[in-house]
């Protein structure tokens, strides 16, 4: 029951306020209708997207990636994601508030050492909570440290919404699309798809190359059957003389 829409309310000539009220006042108009049980914006909607990752030295000048994502309040609540420790962003998080940034669980392990993040200072943000870590470029089992910082102190052009509905997709009714429709995009129509299709179009090679591996382990499985038994009816056709001497 997650929708994702993405397509530009803006273009690369816009400000940066312009894109934060535009932004929001459409996430405010998504969060108000029927059947929405959240909705939250996101520059990188996990599993279809890279990513912005950088690069810095630790503590002890060995080079570490770190992913960062730009979210708005409610992401963690729309995607399931579990808060373990501090608080989510708030719309008290605005430019001119103190910076802050809310990271996982890998990010905590790998430049923290382990140790409780929440109230930590890096690249001059606060932290103020720990996710539970989850896959956001691949369903690779490597787990990588991702930064998450809020939208209204890191506005961003190019931004998706994400939303949770109370029905499945197919069933939200004429008002979810009506609102789309009447939302100021830069051009065109929006990219409206559900988190089970991107999640098909991002898994569809892993699928073919799973389905072709198990028609290849049949065809392999046919051939050994078929050797099998023409050794074993050759080997008993040349003793069917003896057997039958045997038994005489």
């Amino acid at each position: 029951n997650l929708i994702i829409v993405r397509y530009p309310l803006v273009g690369p000539a816009a400000s940066q306020s312009t894109a934060t009220s535009r932004y929001e006042r459409q996430l405010s108009t998504l969060v108000g209708l029927r059947g929405v049980e959240s909705a939250s914006l996101v520059q990188y909607v996990p599993l279809t997207s890279i990513g912005s990752i950088f690069t810095y030295a630790s503590e002890t000048q060995k080079s570490i990636q770190v992913n960062q994502n730009v979210i708005s309040p409610n992401y963690f609540r729309t995607m399931r994601i579990a808060l373990l420790a501090g608080r989510d962003f708030t719309p008290a998080d605005q430019i001119n508030s103190p910076r802050v940034a809310i990271v996982n669980r890998a990010f905590a392990q790998t430049v923290f050492h382990g140790t409780d993040p929440i109230g930590r200072e890096w690249d001059q943000k606060i932290v103020i909570g720990l996710v539970e870590d989850n896959k956001h470029s691949s369903l690779n089992p490597a787990v990588e440290p991702w930064l998450f910082v809020p939208f209204a102190q890191n506005p961003e052009q190019d931004m998706s919404f994400v939303v949770r509905v109370a029905r499945t997709p197919v069933t939200i009714g004429p008002e979810f699309h009506r609102a789309l429709q009447d939302m100021e995009f830069q051009s065109g129509l929006p990219v409206v798809r559900s988190m089970a299709e991107e999640l098909n179009r991002v898994l569809w090679k892993p699928l073919v190359a799973a389905q072709l591996s198990t028609v290849f382990a049949v065809v392999a499985l046919i051939l050994a059957f078929s050797g099998v038994y023409g050794a074993v009816s050759f080997r008993v056709s040349q003793r069917i003389p003896e057997l039958g001497v045997r038994l005489a």
